[in-house]
């Protein structure tokens, strides 16, 4: 018989009811980081927050959840240097401007 891996869920959709969604971002599989701390893209050197802020004039300033800031190789490369400070903050800005976030697999191993 073959070991068990333990399933691994995922995130519902993220949009904000009050602005009308015109562009859903889908992801596949969250990091254990992400799914650790309950929020979409929270990998320090995932770039989605970064192209977002680029899009949205904003530049991701906070940390991920073990104190670590993005990498180099991305921070060189954004635009804008207002800085959104929280996790809270940047998906909000991202919501109110018709985007949408979405997992399409509900669980893996």
């Amino acid at each position: 018989m073959c070991p068990t891996t333990p399933l691994k869920g995922s995130f519902g959709c993220a949009i904000d009811p009050s602005a009308r969604p015109h562009t859903l971002i889908l992801g596949t599989q969250p990091s254990d980081v992400s799914l650790g701390a309950n929020r979409y893209y929270d990998t320090h050197t995932n770039a989605l927050w970064h192209i977002a802020g680029d899009a949205l004039g904003f530049r991701r300033g906070w940390l991920d959840g073990k104190g670590r800031a993005p990498p180099p190789s991305i921070t060189r490369s954004v635009l804008h240097t207002r800085v959104v400070d929280t996790y809270e903050e940047a998906l909000a800005l991202l919501l109110s401007r018709g985007y949408g976030l979405w997992d399409v697999i509900a669980e893996s191993e």
